[in-house]
């Protein structure tokens, strides 16, 4: 599966020596320079989008993984209908806490995330039943996100025929 990467695009970060991009750029250019190959990719039916670990103070305090806004941008100015996938939410650029990571990811709007340290799994995974089961993910949330993994697999042939 393809995925196009590193949602919202970037230019150079002022502060290449801290754990997370800081970008000073306003939205109007990230308009009309850098989401401009994301919104090809969406009209050309990309499977996925990676949400890279920036934050654009200008445009939001929050960084991108954990931002409605950006994920607003992604799908409804864009158009983008594919999994919406968070950068590895073990990187220290995601913070100290995985499975606060994936929680605050699933709220703003992704499907999915990059786990790059396997031995984080089982705690994402029992946060994540934890989050739903007190109410803090909604569920219908969760549907959302299987229903485009759902399509995206059957689109690439690997669910099963019925």
């Amino acid at each position: 599966m393809c995925a196009a990467r590193h949602f919202p695009g970037h230019n150079p970060p002022e502060n290449r020596d801290e754990p997370i991009a800081v970008v000073a750029q306003s939205y109007d250019v990230l308009r009309g320079r850098e989401l401009v190959p994301f919104g090809s990719a969406a009209v050309a039916g990309v499977a996925a989008c990676i949400m890279g670990h920036f934050i654009y103070p200008g445009i939001d305090s929050l960084p991108v993984p954990y931002s409605p806004f950006f994920y607003g941008v992604l799908r409804d100015s864009l158009g983008f209908s594919g999994i919406a996938i968070s950068d590895d939410i073990t990187w220290k650029a995601a913070g100290d806490n995985p499975v606060n990571a994936a929680i605050y990811s699933i709220i703003a709007g992704a499907d999915a995330f990059i786990i790059g340290n396997p031995e984080e799994a089982h705690a994402v995974v029992a946060g994540i039943e934890n989050a739903v089961c007190d109410g803090i993910i909604p569920r219908k949330r969760l549907e959302e996100a299987v229903a485009r993994i759902l399509t995206a697999k059957e689109t690439i042939g690997l669910l099963p025929d019925n």
